[in-house]
């Protein structure tokens, strides 16, 4: 499914939302859908390629509903060891959430790699 704008999206099957596929740190996006193994509503984003992809099994309908959220990745200039000497990632949700004027609560940090430091 075409992924146009800067959105978020639930997908739900009989009212039910569908979690998306869990963190894969190897590929470093969510798991690859198996469709031998797959439950109707399977899904998940591909931020870098910026495709939704889920999973319609016959006689399942799946509804893909836009949601209050921004998905983002960062990037910065740090070392993964100065980022984490002074609790990296508590401070940083901190610091995001100020800056968004949100409860730190509603910052989700998924995945945190080398490459200067993507969070």
């Amino acid at each position: 499914m075409p992924y146009p704008d800067a959105g978020s999206y639930d997908v739900l099957v009989d009212s039910n939302l569908i979690d998306p596929q869990p963190w894969d740190a190897e590929t470093k996006q969510p798991g690859l859908i198996n469709p031998e193994t797959a439950a109707c509503g399977s899904n998940r984003y591909v931020g870098v390629e910026n495709y939704l992809e889920f999973y319609v099994a016959p006689g399942c309908t799946v509804l893909v509903r836009p949601r209050d959220a921004i998905m983002a990745s960062v990037r910065l200039s740090w070392t993964l060891e100065e980022f984490f000497a002074n609790d990296g990632v508590t401070t940083f949700v901190q610091r995001l959430a100020a800056a968004l004027g949100i409860d730190p609560s509603r910052v989700k940090v998924v995945s945190i790699y080398t490459g200067s430091v993507n969070v």
